[in-house]
């Protein structure tokens, strides 16, 4: 039986985070590292026992942080040793799910079963809710240069706040723009599926195969950014529907092509496509192509996509 269209994306968006955080659990890696809850890691510090290092990118960093903390990513500990004390704790924090930085980062150091070596468990999020101490360095519109939704496309649904949608005129795979979708890591387990979207008519495109194309790039994303296909009938029910998951673009990563394929179904009206961000970070589209593929004695065709480059 259909179901209702927003109802299966947000069924999509908790089964790819579960995925997502079950793919950034530690694998190989399973050196034990401390772990610290907040209000020891918070009297930890005033009493000058401990150093809070920030292994965040620095995008995230500049709308909150630990007041007093050391800036070091986490990718960067093996090569920057020297710019940690050797007479305090050390403890590393994120914003992760499950701390996966924060412990890279731990066991990037020499001795990272060392009691002085330690995770700060929920990261900065456990930090701010215990009343640590926090400085904010810009505003979301600051660092994330946020400027109107571009046009033609829509947003999917998302915590009001957690989210904001841009046309970054400085980012572009080609021409001079792109969509931006950037997050914030959810304050509760809640889970939603930011992102711009589209539609077209799919009367002319039953019983044949559309083809999604995009190039999407990614800066701190710790679940996936991905495209996704859908179709309803002529009351909205969802009929049909498929995402990229098995090609997810995630963590940071440059330009990439990424490509999708659904068959229109019988009675299907409308087609439904866009691109989706799980969990925190950043995510840029730019250069969307919707093509029907030959069938049915009819010839391929481009279907049209509006402000497909981001242009307006």
């Amino acid at each position: 039986m259909p179901i209702p269209l927003r109802t299966a994306l947000l069924l999509l968006a908790l089964l790819l985070a579960s995925s997502a955080r079950a793919d950034s659990t530690p694998g190989a890696d399973t050196i034990a590292v401390a772990r610290i809850g907040a209000p020891q890691a918070i009297l930890a510090t005033l009493r000058g026992q401990a150093l809070m290092v920030d292994v965040r990118y620095a995008s995230q960093r500049a709308i909150g942080h630990i007041d007093g903390d050391l800036a070091l990513r986490y990718d960067q500990v093996a090569a920057q040793l020297d710019r940690l004390p050797a007479d305090r704790q050390l403890i590393f924090y994120c914003s992760c799910s499950h701390e996966e930085e924060a412990l890279a980062a731990a066991r990037a150091m020499p001795r990272p079963d060392d009691a002085r070596i330690a995770v700060l468990v929920g990261g900065f999020d456990a930090w701010r809710r215990a009343g640590g101490p926090v400085r904010n360095e810009a505003t979301w519109e600051g660092v994330f240069r946020v400027v109107d939704r571009p046009t033609g496309w829509g947003k999917t649904p998302t915590e009001r706040g957690r989210c904001r949608y841009a046309r970054d005129s400085t980012v572009a795979a080609a021409g001079r723009s792109s969509g931006c979708v950037t997050c914030l890591p959810p304050d509760s387990g809640a889970t939603s599926l930011p992102g711009f979207s589209q539609r077209a008519d799919a009367v002319t495109l039953v019983g044949r195969v559309v083809t999604l194309t995009a190039k999407l790039r990614t800066e701190g994303v710790d679940g996936a950014a991905l495209l996704w296909l859908g179709t309803e009938d002529e009351q909205g029910k969802l009929m049909s529907f498929a995402r990229s998951d098995s090609i997810a673009v995630i963590g940071t990563r440059p330009w990439t092509s990424v490509s999708l394929q659904i068959a229109v179904p019988g009675g299907a009206k409308l087609l439904d496509f866009g691109l989706q961000l799980i969990g925190a970070g950043r995510a840029w589209m730019d250069d969307v192509t919707l093509v029907a593929e030959p069938g049915a004695r009819k010839p391929g065709a481009k279907i049209a996509v509006t402000n497909p480059g981001f242009e307006d």
